[in-house]
């Protein structure tokens, strides 16, 4: 998110003009000081035999022909230029994870900021929703809610320099009336098609990039067939498959239904015909979600979970280097090792239990927390306490570790037929 200006060769001059402008305003503050002090007293300025009401004149004038800018804009850069990315590693972009997640955000941060401040004022203004037009959308961005249209962003993810990008979608929430679902699905098999029409116009010089086709999952079955019937007609463009909302289903046997419509053999939309097509989920909310997924045939996953379990002061405390000898055995410690954990295969470091265990969080994991045997429990339980961020970065980097290693392990397990 840039600023955008009325003449984009005038952005270089500004930070010059808006220094000149500061320091003749630092003048008239001096000058109006003394001529408080003594209204006989002569103003020694740049310009000869200069009075306050001149120097205020050329402040003016300066401040007038400083250009501000007039909004924001989305502007595409290399991202191996900006980021530290291990070679190797795929990128994909996208204009949000979810529109519904940002705008809870979003809304719970202005409230915050409302309370802080001392200057209440008695009307308060409505909480942002999802605005979207015909040709465009709001996304949350640091400079509030800002407007993009398909082809603002397939040009702004041109100069990313990703692998692949999700198209531009929409999003409704599952209480939406009818028209407003079915408005929904329209505009983003439409934003889709922009999309290809203008990748295909920005593209020269720079290899393109791969674009998945998004899926609103709340917009009713009917919309949801007539989504996938156009994802078949266009799909020698496309890379793969994108669910949009599909974590916000409350029924997870709702949720494994729309997995099956996209990778069941039955349906035209089969894996024998997209075999080397992705699909992909961009939120879970939580570890049986993401399970779900992978069962599911998912095979790109979005999750915030790694930073949400370390937030809450949570590690991930799953044994995943002896499965294949633990399972089908009924072993009492095991299970009772397994009650102490949560739904999600966690355990509370916040907790006093933790006060003196001297083991780390998982014997044998090779995490930057747990190698070495350097954080014991005991001591991340410590830095808990003691509300240091150390705590968060500890348990964030364990917990990303032992997802990576959930995955992999999950792979080996389907080459092996031993997924359930």
């Amino acid at each position: 998110i840039v600023p955008l200006y009325e003449d984009a060769s005038l952005q270089k001059k500004v930070k010059k003009r808006k220094k000149h402008t500061e320091n003749h305003r630092h003048t008239i503050k001096r000058v109006r000081t003394d001529c408080n002090a003594d209204s006989k007293c002569s103003v020694d300025t740049n310009k000869p035999n200069a009075t306050p009401d001149d120097v205020e004149t050329e402040g003016t004038a300066l401040q007038i022909e400083s250009k501000k800018p007039i909004g924001f804009t989305f502007e595409g850069m290399p991202i191996c230029s900006h980021l530290r990315l291990v070679p190797g590693y795929k990128t994909m972009a996208v204009p949000t994870f979810d529109l519904l997640d940002d705008l809870k955000s979003y809304n719970d941060a202005m409230t915050k900021c409302k309370a802080k401040s001392r200057k209440q004022s008695s009307s308060t203004p409505p909480p942002a929703r999802i605005s979207s037009a015909h040709d465009e959308i709001s996304l949350c961005t640091p400079k509030g809610m800002q407007k993009i249209s398909p082809e603002l962003y397939t040009k702004s993810v041109h100069g990313l320099q990703c692998d692949s990008f999700v198209g531009l979608f929409d999003q409704v929430l599952s209480t939406d009336g009818k028209r407003r679902k079915m408005a929904c699905g329209e505009r983003t098999k439409v934003w889709l098609s922009q999309c290809l029409n203008h990748l295909e116009k920005v593209g020269e010089g720079n290899p393109i990039p791969q674009i998945l086709a998004p899926i609103v999952c709340q917009i009713g079955d009917k919309e949801f067939k007539e989504a996938i019937d156009n994802i078949i007609t266009l799909e020698k463009k496309i890379a793969g498959i994108v669910l949009v909302g599909w974590h916000h289903i409350a029924s997870r046997q709702d949720r494994v239904s729309i997995l099956k419509q996209v990778s069941n053999p039955i349906n035209p939309l089969s894996r024998d015909k997209f075999s080397q097509k992705d699909l992909a989920v961009l939120a879970v909310s939580d570890m049986k979600q993401f399970l779900d997924a992978v069962r599911g045939g998912v095979n790109v996953i979005g999750t915030t979970l790694p930073a949400s379990m370390a937030r809450s002061k949570h590690a991930l405390m799953l044994d995943l280097y002896n499965w294949e000898k633990i399972s089908g055995k009924d072993n009492c410690d095991d299970n009772k090792n397994e009650a102490e954990l949560d739904g999600n295969g966690c355990q509370d470091l916040s907790c006093v239990t933790f006060l003196r265990d001297t083991t780390v969080l998982i014997p044998g994991c090779s995490c930057p927390s747990c190698a070495q045997d350097k954080h014991t429990r005991a001591y991340i339980h410590h830095l808990i306490n003691c509300k240091e961020l150390l705590a968060d970065i500890l348990l964030f980097s364990h917990n990303l570790y032992q997802i990576t290693l959930l995955c992999k392990e999950m792979s080996n397990a389907m080459q092996k037929g031993k997924l359930d």
